[in-house]
């Protein structure tokens, strides 16, 4: 595992076209210098810190292994670890951005790919508005997912040498079909209605 991971990604406005996408037709969409930055670093427990909605989440990495196994992995046991109670019809933004979090941290973090989940601090930060249609859920779970794959080693982690400061590197082209498989559980997350 290479720790530290870094990871930014823009948010979007849709100029032409915002609905037409449903109806499988085309729309006109460009990325905005307003980002989601994740640092993934190393830790004894699993920590996800969100300041921008006050969420500081930590779990015994054992306990909370033993939990999910216990409970065969399920969307459920991840929707009560992440204070989503049964017959919630609009979760808060903290309880969706948490099950989001373990949601692919599960999806990703399969024993597969490591020997036993790791524990390690996560801390996402945005300067997109949230809300607004600009893609703050979708930058949110590229994000993490992003920094999980770095980090396990399935996407490779692009070189810093011609990155200028305030974003990290962007992805190589290979990895992008894996990173889209695997973030588009999590960006679902935040837009279920019925739980």
């Amino acid at each position: 595992m290479e720790l530290p991971v870094l990871v930014s990604t823009p948010g979007k406005a849709i100029l032409h076209g915002e609905h037409a996408v449903v109806y499988g037709k085309a729309a006109l969409a460009t990325s905005l210098d307003l980002r989601c930055f994740l640092l993934l670093r190393s830790s004894s427990e699993l920590v996800l810190e969100l300041p921008d909605i006050r969420v500081r989440k930590s779990w015994d990495v054992q306990e909370l292994t033993t939990i999910v196994e216990d409970e065969g992995s399920s969307l459920e046991a991840l929707k009560r670890l992440s204070g989503i109670l049964p017959g919630t019809e609009h979760p808060s933004a903290q309880s969706l951005a948490t099950y989001a979090f373990l949601y692919l941290l599960f999806g990703i973090c399969k024993e597969e790919r490591w020997g036993s989940l790791p524990g390690f601090h996560v801390t996402i930060k945005s300067n997109l508005p949230f809300g607004a249609g600009l893609g703050s859920s979708a930058a949110y779970s590229v994000c993490l997912a992003a920094g999980l794959l770095c980090a396990t080693g399935a996407i490779s982690r692009p070189s810093t040498s011609d990155v200028k400061p305030p974003h990290p590197p962007p992805l190589d082209p290979p990895d992008i079909p894996e990173l889209l498989t695997s973030q588009l559980g999590g960006h679902a997350c935040p837009h279920w209605s019925s739980w």
